[in-house]
């Protein structure tokens, strides 16, 4: 419990000094009446203490764990240095949860369910040294409230769902000795993140989904340097690139190039007063940032403008003149180095006295001035309209139809897209001048597509065609197929033919039993007696051999032997 005893004494005190002179019976009854009223503030502090929570009078510390709360307690003492409110069911944070905490030192918030912090609650605890807010649902962190609290020494932000934090976020605390950031989604830190900080002593930063790209070599240097502030240098894997999945920050070789780049056009040519585009690509990991810089070597800003990038590494001139002429140069820029790229811009002017005037080969030639007088520059760009021809399943020629509104001299921006693909930007460059067409061999079968061709930076829908590439035809493979059914089924007959075949010389084998190899077949046939007509059994050669006839058998005949009548057979 908390006693502010010392409101209550000062009165007292005021009182005796102001009373001394008055009679004895009323000092006694001031007396008592100073003390009755001591009493009752003290207990009216006691109250002051929440029922959800435990208060502890000499560290003024307020213990709420465990208790089942779906928020902070309200009517927390002023006093309070320390206050515990973890592993409940807190999931929001009010703005004014801590605002007559002034004096607070330490919050942990450990084990909750908190998903959001608001900025204003952690920005009113001016003297917050120690903060615990691990193993909550933390998806952002109010980085900005933290960034000036020199007292903060201990930051735990482990366990949670973070996975971006801004550059020079922690530059403030110089006191910080230990921070926690293990177990999140933290991919990237900025550039030298972890160096100012010269109080630290101890960093957790593993099980982390980190993009070991040329963007993190410095994490490694740092940390390879601090292996005595890292307790688990070696539990810092990779996650990306797929190739060093699971590799060791500190044992993974980095190799940083500069980033491709390319621009497109090289060159420009166009009319005084019209606008024109042009766009630098970059490759990298990360990302490369890009950055056009104008002849006079002054970086071209995003804000309104006549000539400005638009995003994406697109510069846009608008309303070009003369003075816009040069070399406008595409800086890309990683961990790795810089890549440039340069885009000559040529204005060429076009007025009643000169025209028509040649232009260069690459292009063709610009209108006649028209009839009223005036110069082209007073032209204003008029909506083209254009078809798409000789559809295949993965592209289509896109062509201008329009003879009259379309103006020669200036280029033409090709923009496509799925039409589908809603969410889908699109695509978007530039042709050369004087080109009218263009033939798309890269789309996908069976797709809508929306292309446009215009002058303008906005195509209007006049500019803008719809169509379907066809579907790819599939070879017919039924002609193969019942061959191939044929040859199977002709294959299976000749099989099934030899294993009966087979089977039959088995059986066969099997009846005649294994001396009946060699014998001839014997024969059902009968001999006839001459004279008689009887029929004999045939008597093999065998029996013939061992059958000796006695001599009474046969009566010869001139003309040979025949068998005699008295025979039994």
């Amino acid at each position: 419990m908390f006693v502010p005893m010392g409101a209550a004494l000062y009165r007292a005190v005021f009182a005796l000094r102001s009373f001394t002179m008055l009679r004895p019976t009323i000092m006694a009854c001031l007396v008592l009446l100073i003390f009755a009223e001591l009493l009752d503030t003290s207990a009216q502090a006691a109250m002051t203490c929440p029922k959800e929570c435990n208060c502890i009078e000499e560290d003024h510390h307020v213990l709420c764990n465990v208790r089942g709360l779906s928020t902070i307690p309200r009517n927390l003492p002023r006093e309070t240095t320390k206050l515990e409110v973890t592993w409940n069911n807190i999931k929001r944070i009010p703005e004014d949860a801590f605002s007559n905490l002034t004096n607070l030192e330490l919050l942990h918030l450990q084990g909750n369910s908190i998903s959001n912090l608001p900025y204003s609650a952690l920005l009113r605890l001016p003297e917050l040294t120690f903060l615990v807010l691990s193993e909550n649902h933390l998806r952002d962190f109010p980085w900005g409230a933290i960034k000036d609290k020199v007292e903060l020494t201990q930051l735990a932000l482990n366990n949670n769902q973070l996975s971006s934090v801004p550059p020079n976020a922690l530059k403030g605390l110089r006191n910080l000795q230990r921070l926690s950031l293990e177990d999140n989604q933290f991919s990237t830190f900025p550039t030298d993140f972890f160096r100012g900080l010269p109080s630290l002593n101890r960093l957790t930063l593993h099980n982390n989904p980190l993009n070991c790209s040329c963007g993190m070599r410095w994490l490694k240097t740092w940390v390879q340097a601090n292996m005595d502030k890292v307790p688990k240098a070696k539990q810092i894997e990779c996650a990306w690139p797929p190739h060093l999945k699971g590799r060791r920050l500190i044992e993974v070789n980095f190799t940083c190039q500069p980033p491709p780049i390319f621009v497109y056009p090289r060159e420009i040519i166009v009319l005084e007063r019209y606008t024109t585009a042009a766009q630098c690509i970059a490759l990298g990991e990360p990302k490369p940032s890009i950055s056009w810089v104008s002849p006079d070597r002054q970086v071209i800003g995003t804000s309104k403008g006549r000539i400005r990038s638009l995003g994406a590494g697109v510069l846009l001139l608008n309303r070009v003149s003369i003075e816009d002429k040069g070399t406008y140069t595409c800086v890309a820029s990683t961990p790795g180095g810089s890549s440039v790229a340069h885009v000559v811009v040529k204005v060429q002017t076009m007025t009643s006295a000169d025209a028509p005037q040649a232009l260069p080969s690459s292009t063709l030639q610009p209108p006649t001035v028209p009839q009223n007088g005036n110069s082209l520059k007073d032209q204003k760009i008029q909506p083209i309209s254009v078809r798409a021809e000789n559809v295949s399943p993965y592209g289509a020629n896109i062509l201008v139809t329009s003879n009259t509104s379309y103006n020669n001299a200036g280029p033409l921006r090709v923009y496509y897209r799925v039409r589908s693909d809603k969410l889908s930007p699109g695509y978007t460059f530039l042709l050369k001048v004087g080109v009218r067409n263009y033939t798309f061999q890269e789309f996908s079968p069976s797709t809508e597509y929306i292309v446009c061709m215009s002058q303008k930076i906005e195509p209007t829908l006049e500019e803008c065609v719809v169509f379907e590439t066809l579907a790819e035809k599939k070879p017919d493979y039924t002609a193969y197929i019942a061959l191939a059914v044929c040859i199977g089924s002709l294959f299976l007959v000749l099989i099934f033919s030899g294993l009966g075949y087979c089977c039959a010389r088995c059986r066969i084998k099997k009846r005649r039993g294994p001396g009946d190899h060699h014998s001839p077949p014997q024969s059902h046939s009968r001999d006839t007696d001459l004279h008689t007509g009887i029929s004999l059994p045939t008597i093999s050669q065998q029996a013939h051999e061992h059958m000796i006839p006695p001599p009474n058998y046969f009566t010869k005949y001139e003309n040979g032997f025949v068998i005699s009548r008295s025979i039994e057979v």
